[in-house]
């Protein structure tokens, strides 16, 4: 899979292995050992497993916390409808992120990041309409029982660390 930073430049690239699909998302892991690569240079090798979605049509992918992490349970990314190629997807990250915690609350991340790469970048009209209506459905979404982010997500988490989410 493929993040990059608009229009086109490099971001996040890694593998993952895929687990299945739903009416949601696709979903996968993030194996722990990978080698990150962003800009297209090493940039890091991944701590542990992750469990992550990627919809077909949507603005949004997530990546949750495996189960020893006690205070973060999500982290969504705002972007671009994925394009999807056969098993590979192509994703323009969008800046704006939402961090879900394990008490539920949600923080918004990287509104700054927005408005830098926002003017740095020139960003289109209909991108920063973009960036600002996903933020705005997601904010909503990733806080209340909206799927996936309500319950779907416990089996394909269950499968990915061997274990359910301990959910407050």
């Amino acid at each position: 899979m493929a993040f990059w930073k608009w229009p086109h430049v490099r971001h996040y690239h890694h593998h993952l292995r895929l687990l299945g699909e739903d009416e949601n998302a696709v979903w996968g892991v993030c194996e722990a050992g990978e080698h990150v690569r962003r800009g297209g240079a090493f940039a890091f090798v991944r701590p542990h497993d992750y469990l992550m979605a990627i919809p077909r049509v949507g603005c949004w992918s997530a990546l949750w916390y495996p189960p020893d992490d006690l205070d973060r349970e999500v982290y969504v990314n705002v972007n671009s409808s994925p394009v999807w190629t056969g098993d590979h997807v192509d994703i323009i990250d969008l800046d704006f992120d939402l961090l879900r915690m394990r008490d539920g609350s949600v923080n918004i991340l990287d509104e700054d990041e927005f408005e830098q790469h926002r003017l740095e970048f020139a960003y289109p009209a209909e991108i920063v309409a973009e960036a600002q209506r996903g933020l705005a459905v997601l904010t909503e979404t990733v806080g209340r029982p909206d799927e996936p982010f309500d319950r779907a997500w416990h089996d394909w988490y269950t499968r990915c660390f061997g274990v359910p989410p301990s959910v407050g």
